[in-house]
C-alpha cells in the first residue's frame, strides 16, 4: 500500500458526513459504510507507522496473509518523505467522530516526526524508517511544509476548536460543502469568447 492511499480515509469521512460531526447528522446505510471504511483504512495507515521502530511509515508497505508478519517493507521502499496523508485523515476523523484515539495517534505521529526527522534548520526526509536510527536525507518535500502537519497534530495535544480547518491547510483536495455565490444581476456573468 502506497502511503498516498491514506488520504482516502479523510476523503471518505468527509463524504459520508459532508464534513459535519456525526453527532449532528443522520447517516444513511451508504454513509455508515463509507465512514466505517474510512475508520478501518485509517487504522491500517496507523499500523504502517507503528510497525516501524521510528513510529513513522515507509513510502510503501506490503501486506500478506501468510507468514508470521501481517506486513513488511522492502528495502527500496523504506524511506519516508514525511507524507501528510495519514495525519490529515486522523485530524478529519477526530473532528467528525470525536473519537479520542485519533487525537492520540496524531500526537504520537507528531512526536515521531519531532524525534527522528527534526534537524537544526527544520525537518528532513529519512532514508530508512525501518531502522531505529534512520539516516537523514538532507532534503524535505514542499508538501511537508504546506500540509501543516503541526496544525493537524497540535489539537491532538489538548487544545481544540469546534470547526474543521479550511481545506487550504490540507495537502489534498478534500471535498467540502458547496458554496453558492449570488451575483448582483439576475443573469450569470458572461465569459468573453476567445478571439
Amino acid at each position: 500500500m502506497d502511503h498516498l492511499v491514506c488520504y482516502l480515509a479523510g476523503n471518505l469521512a468527509l463524504g459520508a458526513t459532508e464534513g459535519l460531526p456525526i453527532s449532528s447528522v443522520t447517516l444513511n446505510d451508504r454513509a455508515k459504510e463509507d465512514l466505517d471504511l474510512a475508520e478501518r483504512l485509517a487504522e491500517t495507515c496507523w499500523y504502517t507507522y507503528t510497525m516501524n521502530p521510528t513510529g513513522l511509515s515507509a513510502e510503501i508497505t506490503f501486506f500478506q496473509t501468510q507468514g508470521d508478519k501481517d506486513a513488511y517493507v522492502k528495502r527500496t521502499d523504506s524511506h519516508s518523505l514525511l507524507r501528510p496523508e495519514t495525519i490529515e485523515s486522523l485530524f478529519i476523523l477526530y473532528r467528525i467522530t470525536r473519537n479520542e484515539k485519533y487525537r492520540a495517534w496524531g500526537w504520537e505521529m507528531f512526536r515521531a516526526f519531532e524525534k527522528y526527522a527534526k534537524v537544526e534548520t527544520g525537518f528532513t526526509n529519512l532514508a530508512k524508517v525501518t531502522q531505529s536510527d534512520p539516516e537523514h536525507q538532507d532534503k524535505v518535500e514542499t508538501f511537508f511544509l504546506v500540509s501543516r502537519h503541526f496544525l493537524f497534530a497540535y489539537p491532538s495535544k489538548g487544545r481544540d476548536s469546534q470547526v474543521l480547518l479550511p481545506p487550504v491547510l490540507a495537502s489534498r483536495l478534500y471535498p467540502t460543502r458547496h458554496l453558492r455565490i449570488q451575483h448582483r444581476s439576475a443573469s450569470p456573468p458572461q465569459i468573453p469568447s476567445r478571439p
